[in-house]
């Protein structure tokens, strides 16, 4: 298969190398929008409505969900909520219909939830909980907050009773290290066992399938080394979306970890150049199910990171929506931006206090 996505690929990067790439679309209306759950008190502006329809036809698709990246202050936290709802009325129309919403198989055989999991800072919870409640009509979403020390005397058993669990990057990340200590103790090979399967069975956050997890400021999994990075990684779900406005800052390598975590085919795997056997993990520890140890090769690597570093842009599958405000500024309707410049001077005291310490701080500098 993989030598069938390399041809598709090279059609497509052909087809596109005489084009100026094109690599923000933020100013561009999109055809198709979606109406939010009557649920969903806050009426939604013109380009959250493209997302909406968007992102409820991506979790239809092979991709099962995507990176919405707008500009910080564009509302992701709603639109990420509006999806939810409208995903949540959608499902209710279906089983009432005796019909029945597809679930990809887990690979582990977790229980599922119909819960969304959100992962954000510690800092953007209370904000979280704070618009569950305000935008949402009474009574009809419920939530529960899993983080402190207090989060421990929580069962598995709550989280099928809820349509949303908030929890923390610091939270996941510090229960995944316990689960992969206590597993070590346990099971001193552990290395030749998925971090998936070896947090499953002591995580809680690990210990079932959700049905949609959302990362909010995604980026903070941008290092796929980093003990929250894995964490997020060993999750489980139907859906998986990554909320950043800056889903890329320094490198390409950025932009992988979110992919990884989506696990989008080809790019988040590593392929085998003799058969058709593909993994999200590979080393010398963890071994795929093939034999041929040697041949090995990470498509993102090959196809995107040294093209990119090579001048070319082959990134041709849609997972990722961003938005400026200064695209969609007929959208939003923002005031007119002035700016002010005050020139002040120091009263008496404040220069007596000044000039001493300015002449020392010049001193230490120049010695």
């Amino acid at each position: 298969m993989w030598k069938v996505w390399e041809e598709e690929n090279e059609k497509w990067i052909d087809a596109h190398a005489t084009k100026d790439a094109e690599l923000d679309h933020a100013g561009e209306e999109m055809d198709e929008t979606a109406d939010p759950s009557s649920d969903l008190l806050t009426p939604l502006l013109r380009y959250q409505k493209e997302w909406l329809a968007w992102a409820l036809k991506q979790e239809e698709s092979a991709m099962r969900g995507g990176i919405l990246a707008d500009e910080m202050g564009m509302g992701k936290t709603i639109q990420a909520i509006a999806l939810v709802l409208a995903k949540r009325a959608t499902c209710q129309s279906t089983c009432r219909s005796g019909g029945s919403s597809p679930s990809p198989s887990s690979a582990t055989m977790l229980p599922e939830t119909k819960c969304t999991l959100v992962i954000c800072p510690v800092v953007a919870m209370k904000q979280w909980e704070s618009e569950l409640y305000r935008i949402t009509s009474k009574g009809s979403t419920r939530v529960l907050v899993y983080h402190g020390p207090k989060r421990t005397k929580k069962s598995s058993d709550e989280f099928f009773e809820n349509d949303f669990v908030l929890t923390t990057y610091s939270t996941l990340a510090a229960e995944y290290r316990n689960a992969m200590v206590k597993k070590k103790m346990q099971l001193p090979g552990l290395e030749a066992e998925t971090s998936q399967s070896a947090a499953s069975s002591v995580s809680v956050l690990h210990s079932m399938k959700w049905d949609r997890i959302i990362l909010d400021e995604a980026h903070y999994i941008k290092n796929k080394h980093w003990s929250t990075a894995k964490a997020a990684f060993a999750l489980e779900s139907s859906y998986k979306w990554a909320l950043s406005g800056t889903a890329l800052q320094l490198h390409v390598g950025e932009l992988y970890s979110l992919v990884r975590f989506l696990q989008i085919t080809p790019y988040s795997y590593l392929f085998c150049m003799e058969c058709d056997c593909k993994s999200l993990e590979y080393s010398s520890k963890i071994k795929c199910n093939c034999v041929h140890s040697t041949t090995h090769f990470l498509w993102w690597k090959k196809y995107i990171s040294q093209p990119i570093l090579a001048s070319e842009d082959n990134a041709n599958q849609s997972i990722a929506l961003r938005r400026t405000k200064k695209g969609r500024a007929a959208d939003i309707s923002l005031p007119v931006k002035t700016v002010d410049l005050r020139r002040d001077n120091l009263d008496i005291g404040e220069e007596e206090y000044y000039r001493p310490l300015f002449s020392k701080s010049q001193s230490q500098f120049t010695v």
